[in-house]
């Protein structure tokens, strides 16, 4: 479910939200049961995996957008909240040979929850004919990350400048660069 609501406060500044649900659900077998599909190994005391048995997201966030700036701009201020619940299951783990049997969730690079928050600034502006320039720098923090990939802070700016060279023809350049850390390393 997607709901998102604009309207402008003044000729030129506007205000906008929305809130996103989705609920996942896993409908495969888990371990499978088929030893021609294996998760990992075809023995048995050698497979591992953790599996997905479902996804709950919910997404919302606030924006301000000023329009009618110098050079032709607008820029928009907004926060958006991301939650993701997760319903997993591991293989079993033997006490005997852990090294070969299963992943604990302990050890697992899956957690059941994230929870983050992101602050961007979207600045739009056309400082000549046909150049359109897009600046956008943000900060992210998480309370809780849910897998390796998602940091617990990040900073970060992406750009992108284009030129219409008429008869159809647009030259694009982008820019993304990101720092990204988590308490244990940094990726």
């Amino acid at each position: 479910a997607f709901l998102s609501l604009n309207t402008n406060l003044w000729s030129k500044v506007g205000l906008g939200g929305f809130v996103k649900y989705n609920d996942r659900k896993n409908d495969s077998t888990f371990p499978t049961t088929n030893p021609a599909e294996p998760l990992i190994s075809a023995n048995e005391d050698q497979r591992l995996g953790v599996r997905i048995n479902r996804i709950e997201s919910f997404n919302y966030g606030l924006e301000v957008a000023f329009r009618g700036l110098p050079l032709r701009s607008s820029a928009t201020l907004g926060w958006k909240h991301e939650e993701k619940d997760r319903d997993l299951t591991s293989t079993a783990v033997s006490a005997v040979a852990p090294i070969l049997n299963g992943i604990a969730p302990q050890r697992s690079f899956y957690r059941d929850s994230t929870d983050i928050d992101q602050v961007e600034l979207k600045v739009i502006s056309r400082p000549g004919k046909g150049i359109v320039l897009r600046v956008t720098p943000y900060h992210q923090w998480a309370g809780e990350t849910g897998q390796l990939t998602e940091p617990e802070k990040a900073t970060g700016v992406k750009a992108r400048i284009s030129y219409d060279m008429a008869q159809n023809k647009v030259l694009t350049a982008y820019y993304d660069h990101k720092k990204v850390s988590n308490s244990s390393h940094m990726l």
